[in-house]
């Protein structure tokens, strides 16, 4: 398999640095989860795409090709991003915002999210269980994807990602 970063915008480290009309996180609620800036923040132009359903043919079940090429985009973006350091291993909060020229149009957001969690998995993170707060936004704009991955800090001590529970958070 060749790697290739066709549609790669940028890939920042800095929490700020990425698209200035984006929303950002309230001071509040950042605060609420004690976080700073993201563990990972990246960009992938061009238009989001939505995890597509499994399909069944000749006996097998595939993943559709433009699923499955997005998601391999999404994962190199957030490689590029993450640079030498490993996943992250506690909880995570994760931001996704999609940018379109009609923001009601499809995909779906909840699909957006699901192919971002399932590309990082493995990267930014061990296991989309570690997903303890996570948003998307679709927006009009040029047709983008922002992603942010945050280190949620107050699980950090007390509750490592291989022993995470639901009834832990509050």
């Amino acid at each position: 398999m060749v790697l290739s970063t066709p549609r790669v915008a940028s890939a920042v480290l800095e929490g700020n640095q990425l698209g200035q009309n984006r929303p950002s996180i309230t001071t509040s609620h950042r605060k609420h989860l004690q976080m700073s800036q993201p563990a990972c923040a990246f960009e992938l132009s061009g238009n989001p795409v939505a995890k597509g359903r499994p399909r069944f043919g000749k006996g097998r079940v595939y993943t559709p090709t433009k699923t499955r090429d997005y998601q391999h985009d999404l994962a190199w973006a957030a490689k590029l991003a993450m640079g030498r350091r490993k996943p992250l291993q506690y909880a995570v909060a994760l931001r996704v915002y999609a940018y379109q020229r009609n923001p009601m149009a499809k995909p779906d957001a909840d699909n957006i999210l699901k192919i971002v969690a399932d590309a990082l998995n493995g990267v930014c993170f061990t296991d989309d269980a570690q997903i303890i707060d996570a948003r998307v936004a679709k927006l009009t704009g040029e047709p983008r994807v922002q992603v942010e991955v945050w280190e949620v800090c107050e699980f950090k001590k007390n509750f490592p990602a291989a022993h995470m529970i639901a009834s832990a958070w509050p």
